[in-house]
């Protein structure tokens, strides 16, 4: 089994004084370093100011992507929102909302944008940043992504239950029961999935359940059960095809067939982030091991070592598996080419989950500065 020592190639960014300065670093150190696979700085803006508070607290939505693919949406933890060029980074407006704004944004197919803020209420907006409606929820926050279908969005809550709200008016349409564990006051933070009129997720207490997205009606459900009373479901739902890739700490990786809802195979090594599929792979970190598995058994290929803590998230783009960490950057490894691996190291971190568009890499540096770089194959 071959080991891969992440860190082969070490880049250092240090953050200049000036927003500049930080700009051109980031630039050359690449270029110069490694034409064949650099990073270019398309633009740089300073999103979030850096006085709002500590530049780790900082935190930003991932960015969203308008229809016509011209410009991108962003939400930052200080209250501001904005729609920016995707060309050049200039702010087609920015707009300070009340309250903090707390987690990801939804967009619909009318480039209207949902989202929730920290006075515990949903709100929509159109696409010049005006309110269109907004909706309180019962003293509880939203901890998964804000998924959609057919002019109606889903959310799971911090109290365990799954909301249904009418995109056109903002009503709710049907909230499920709470699947809190019982002497537990627990935000499970992973990621709800629709397929075929079905919503899948899961709870805090050890549940998966499958409802009917219509109604809310619960259509199976079924206990991962760690023996300590809760699961600790660490990270988003991969589906692939018809196999449901569920990450936890407690247990794993359990797999799970959606077409004949039985459990498949589960995979003990600790789960700390999602797994991401590359053709019959899966790769997921746990700890600071990269876990390769088979995606027919669950069984390990491989174990890398690395030494990457805090991790935002993983993204596989052009056969690369790209890994972010919230104060070691971001690292790169070739899944052809497994001796080739770098490390972006900025000194302010990565906070938020990044985007990928048109070989476009966005993302946000704990300085406040969203970048936008060209990713060379």
């Amino acid at each position: 089994m071959k080991i891969l020592v992440i860190l082969s190639t070490i880049f250092f960014i240090s953050c200049g004084v000036t927003q500049q300065s930080e700009v051109e670093k980031f630039h050359n150190s690449f270029s110069k370093k490694d034409s064949r696979d650099s990073f270019e700085t398309i633009w740089a803006k300073q999103l979030i100011n850096s006085d709002f508070r500590e530049p780790t607290d900082i935190e930003t939505s991932q960015p969203i992507i308008s229809s016509d693919k011209k410009s991108l949406y962003v939400a930052s933890s200080d209250g501001s929102f904005g729609k920016i060029s995707l060309l050049n980074g200039v702010f087609l407006w920015k707009k300070q909302m009340k309250g903090f704004i707390d987690g990801d944004i939804y967009l619909d197919s009318n480039d209207q944008l949902i989202f929730f803020s920290s006075d515990n209420s949903i709100t929509k907006i159109d696409s010049n940043g005006d309110t269109i409606w907004k909706t309180k929820l019962d003293n509880e926050r939203v901890v998964s992504k804000i998924v959609g279908q057919d002019k109606n969005i889903f959310f799971k809550s911090s109290k365990e239950r799954i909301y249904s709200i009418d995109t056109t008016t903002g009503e709710k349409k049907w909230i499920t029961k709470s699947y809190q564990p019982e002497g537990f006051k627990i935000e499970s933070t992973s990621s709800i999935v629709i397929k075929n009129s079905k919503l899948y997720s899961t709870f805090a207490d050890g549940t998966f359940a499958i409802f009917d997205i219509n109604t809310g009606k619960s259509l199976f459900e079924t206990r991962f059960s760690t023996g300590e009373g809760f699961q600790d479901f660490s990270g988003e739902l991969t589906l692939n095809g018809e196999l449901l890739l569920i990450p936890s700490l407690n247990s794993g990786i359990i797999a799970f067939d959606i077409s004949k809802n039985i459990e498949l195979w589960q995979q003990k090594e600790s789960a700390y982030s999602r797994v991401v599929v590359w053709k019959e792979f899966g790769f997921y970190l746990s700890d600071k091991t990269l876990i390769k598995i088979s995606l027919n058994d669950g069984v390990v290929v491989e174990k890398i070592g690395t030494d990457i803590e805090n991790i935002v998230s993983l993204i596989e783009h052009d056969n690369k598996l790209m890994i972010f960490s919230k104060n070691q950057g971001i690292y790169i490894i070739d899944l052809f080419e497994k001796n080739s691996s770098k490390q972006l190291l900025l000194s302010s971190g990565i906070s938020g989950i990044p985007v990928i568009f048109d070989n476009q890499l966005i993302f946000l540096a704990n300085s406040g500065i969203l970048y936008s770089v060209k990713l060379h194959h």
